[in-house]
């Protein structure tokens, strides 16, 4: 990805934070003039008094005329039938219509119903409310209607009381002041989004939306449930009879919470009482309606288990605990024969019941926190039991005002169109915007308040696109009639991390939303932001930062890494609406990738540039390279020496001052996901490729292929071999002598039955006599090739070559096969990453050596043979600092050898 100088700084000022002067506040029909707000929460009125105000202080104001409909009674029977009619109310402003459901046969329904239509689109100066009868068949029959006169409505705005609903006389069709029979119970009035009926109202901006997508458009708020850590201290168990006779039992305990399954190891030893003391860790959630459902089987060959026993246990039965002090009685639980305990009564069943049993001690972990996102984004810290809550530090407000320049997310009527919404999520609360059809600059401005417990968490806000709006407004053409609705789209995320926003200031800012896509990054709109971080005690702020960021049992009984990946997988089953909470979570936050390990590494980089520029200045004082500089340094270090007493004071007005010239410079703005720091703009093409590829990979051999040369000839470099030797192990490898084989699918190569095959499994590791690991079938072995630290002597050269003279004499083929699968890929040498689901190799490094190894004992040339072995353990040497010795006299010999063969080498 090259860029010329101008456009690449062009493109990335597009990818920076901008200002915003939005009018925030409140904007009073009548009578002050409108102002921004204040951080206290009023505006200032006449004569410098403070006028109170409403809660949305961080939004630019918006009125609605809203219409409730609460019931209707004494209405007249159908003319044609007699009976009750089938009654339902239609609310008209203009081009724009709102009904509510109809009732079958009702004298006296009850809608309850609030509908808001948006003041800035209003056509019209008469609101009319009708009441209709339902027909199956034809017309609806007109009953009655009342009309409203705009410029009489009144405004109400909290925390005025809520308008009281009256009843008005239904009028007939002309609207001449005849009267019919019924009334309608109304409240009319104009009031903002910070209306209580907002929220739940039907909104003109989604009339064309019915049915069950009139749901999915409004703005919600809603808190996840509370989840617990329930821990399982499997025992032993008792009387355990196997089911075949004359064999010892190979007992396991499954444990089983929901769609949870956790097994105990494997005791093959030949007792009836088994005993695993190990523990097994659930997530569960309030209000504990599953159960735990412990089974205790037979492990009888290894694809058929035997179950010999079975106990239901409801998570009620079990104590919380809040603490690691207090200790948790364990208990004996009966063991029911699975399939036949409901079949059995009376003596039988009881003695059945009593010749098992397993024991176990099992609690509900209230001091942890449950993860359920990761811990450099999380939004919460705070355990799970209430009792061990820590009065709030603060209160974030958080102002949803608009975006800008969205991107077309699918078709409708035969054009590109959005129907975008927003999700903020902090702590155990969720907030969903109302969504706004049809428009590439949404306008939300609606305000939602947090309490906050620690300053060092985040804030995660994401836009979506809407594609659950039922059948009136799902209009994405790619869809057919009768497929169900496709995934909410994701437009993209911001994070705002409190720490780094002042207190009691409001940040408006237009949030680029920038996303990593298979052909580069983009920028998918703006998002327009009003943020207000409010401190309620500074003391209690300052002393968090003196605690540790998880609670206390996290660090006496930690859990392990695998543990807390797969309890997280857990917690975050449990939300609903799962694709939208696994982005909001970011769920595939530890995958590898390789533009995520550059991004390290030169993160990693610059973190130790100041140690390294330290170095090298003290280096050139050492050198004299400044004469002023080293003149300067040596006066001051013959007055420390002088005067001792002047070091520490010396140290820290040196920090002072340092800190003061930083502060002027200190950021203005939140941070923002810096594009350079991420590698997501040089991001090579073939490595998003492969950062986006799937699990198992779904790409061709041939692209699989060319990635296993460039990640051998990466691997190369990297341990200091020079361009030429890269080249020809790429070009061996590329060649007729290896294959490969992607997903089960044989290459061209693996065709042939000849040859030595390498077969580089996950289990295996090439370090036997290092490690302890067996090496399988790999041509290592069977070569006879030495894999052991210790040195060799001349004569035993001899020994090894003779020994592979004669593996070698019977090898008729010249095909050297590696078999691979499509996974994780892990280099042992190096201990790093390296190709993130697309080839698993025990170890490129190995193929690339062992390629020249073999190829070049082909030409029988035993000079070269000892080269490249030296060169293979140049990179297995270097690892260990007690043979310094030994790599510096392979670097030379690999040096001089390689010149007198290869000629111009390194």
């Amino acid at each position: 990805m090259t860029m010329t100088g101008g456009h690449h700084d062009a493109h990335h000022e597009d990818f920076q934070l901008k200002d915003t002067n939005p009018l925030l506040g409140e904007q009073w029909p009548k009578g002050a003039a409108a102002v921004p707000a204040r951080p206290g929460g009023g505006i200032a009125g006449w004569l410098g008094m403070e006028k109170p105000s409403s809660t949305y202080d961080l939004v630019e104001q918006m009125f609605f005329l809203y219409v409730r409909v609460v019931k209707a009674k004494d209405l007249p029977p159908n003319p044609i039938t007699g009976a009750a009619m089938d009654p339902y109310v239609e609310v008209k402003l203009g081009n724009y219509k709102g009904t509510t459901k109809h009732y079958d046969r009702r004298a006296n329904p009850e809608w309850d119903q609030v509908f808001a239509f948006s003041k800035s689109r209003v056509q019209s100066n008469v609101l009319e409310v009708y009441l209709k009868d339902k027909e199956m068949l034809g017309r609806d029959d007109y009953v009655g209607k009342v009309v409203f006169d705009l410029a009489e409505v009144p405004t109400r705005v909290p925390p005025d009381s809520p308008l009281a609903p009256q009843w008005y006389r239904l009028e007939d069709r002309r609207g001449e002041g005849g009267k019919v029979r019924g009334e309608l119970m109304l409240a009319v009035w104009i009031g903002t989004q910070a209306d209580e009926a907002f929220p739940e109202a039907w909104h003109s901006d989604a009339a064309t939306v019915r049915g069950e997508g009139v749901a999915s458009v409004r703005s919600k708020a809603y808190v996840s449930p509370k989840l617990w850590y329930l821990r399982v201290n499997v025992i032993e168990a008792q009387d355990v009879q196997p089911q075949a006779r004359g064999r010892a039992p190979e007992v396991f305990v499954k444990a089983q919470v929901g769609n949870q399954i956790l097994k105990t190891s494997v005791v093959a030893a030949p007792t009836l009482n088994p005993r695993w003391n190990e523990d097994l860790v659930f997530v569960v959630a309030e209000p504990f309606e599953e159960q735990l459902v412990l089974t205790v089987e037979d492990r009888v060959t290894p694809r058929k288990d035997d179950l010999l026993g079975r106990a239901a246990l409801p998570l009620t039965l079990f104590e919380k605990r809040l603490d690691h002090r207090p200790f948790v009685q364990s208990r004996w639980f009966d063991l029911e024969k699975f399939g036949i305990g409901g079949a059995i009564e009376g003596e039988t069943r009881r003695e059945l019941r009593f010749a098992s049993r397993v024991h176990v001690r099992a609690c509900l972990e209230g001091a942890y926190h449950v993860m359920d996102e990761s811990t450099m984004y999380i939004s919460d810290t705070r355990p799970t039991a209430r009792q061990l809550w820590k009065p709030p530090v603060g209160v974030l407000e958080v102002g949803i005002l608009s975006a800008a320049g969205l991107q077309p997310m699918k078709n409708r009527d035969g054009r590109g169109t959005t129907d975008a919404y927003c999700v903020a999520k902090y702590g155990q609360k969720w907030v969903r915007t109302r969504t706004m059809l049809g428009t590439f600059g949404p306008t939300w401005n609606e305000q939602y308040t947090w309490e906050v417990f620690d300053p060092c968490t985040v804030i995660t806000i994401g836009v979506f696109d809407n594609n659950h709006l039922g059948n009136g407004g799902n209009g994405n053409g790619n869809n057919g009639g009768g497929a169900p609705p496709a995934r909410d789209a994701r437009i993209g995320k911001i994070r705002i991390r409190l720490s780094t926003l002042e207190t009691d200031r409001v940040y408006t800012h237009a949030y680029p939303l920038i996303v990593l896509q298979p052909s580069g990054v983009k920028k998918m709109g703006e998002l327009r932001l009003a943020v207000r971080f409010t401190c309620l005690s500074l003391m209690n702020m300052v002393h968090l930062y003196t605690q540790p960021l998880l609670p206390r049992m996290h660090y006496l009984h930690p859990f392990t890494v695998t543990q807390l990946d797969a309890l997280r997988y857990q917690a975050m089953g449990i939300g609903a609406a799962r694709p939208v909470v696994e982005y909001m979570l970011d769920v595939e936050s530890h995958m590898w990738s390789m533009r995520r390990s550059k991004a390290n590494f030169f993160r990693a980089v610059s973190l130790f540039s100041g140690a390294a520029a330290a170095a090298r200045w003290f280096n050139d004082v050492c050198h004299w390279k400044n004469v002023a500089t080293t003149a300067l340094v040596h006066i001051l270090l013959l007055i420390l020496v002088w005067y001792p007493e002047l070091i520490l004071p010396t140290v820290f007005l040196y920090m002072f001052l340092i800190g003061l010239w930083n502060y002027r410079r200190r950021p203005r703005h939140p941070p923002h996901m810096d594009t350079k720091m991420s590698w997501a703009e040089a991001v090579h093409p073939d490595e998003l490729d492969e950062e986006f590829d799937t699990f198992p990979t779904s790409r061709q051999q041939d692209v699989v292929y060319m990635r296993l040369l460039m990640n051998v000839h990466q691997i190369l470099r990297m341990k200091g071999f020079s361009l030429q030797l890269c080249q020809w192990v790429a070009s061996f490898i590329q060649g007729g002598h290896v294959a490969i084989k992607v997903n089960d699918q044989i290459g061209p190569n693996f065709q042939t039955k000849k040859g030595l095959r390498q077969e580089a499994k996950v289990n295996e590791n090439f370090y036997s006599n290092l490690f302890g690991c067996k090496l399988g079938n790999l041509p290592m072995r069977y070569l006879g090739i030495p894999m052991h630290l210790r040195k060799l002597r001349n004569s035993d050269w001899k020994h090894i070559e003779e020994r592979m003279e004669r593996k070698l004499s019977s090898w008729k083929g010249k095909l050297l096969s590696v078999g691979l699968r499509a996974s994780f890929s892990f280099d042992d040498l190096g201990g790093n990453w390296l190709s993130g689901k697309s080839v698993e190799i025990k170890n490129l490094m190995l193929i690339g050596a062992s390629a020249i190894c073999w190829a070049l004992w082909l030409s029988r040339n035993k000079v070269l043979f000892r080269t490249t072995y030296l060169l293979r353990w140049w990179a297995i040497l270097q690892k260990h600092e007690e043979n310094k010795e030994t790599i510096s006299i392979a670097c030379q010999k690999l040096k001089i050898l390689a010149m007198q063969v290869f000629g111009h080498f390194g």
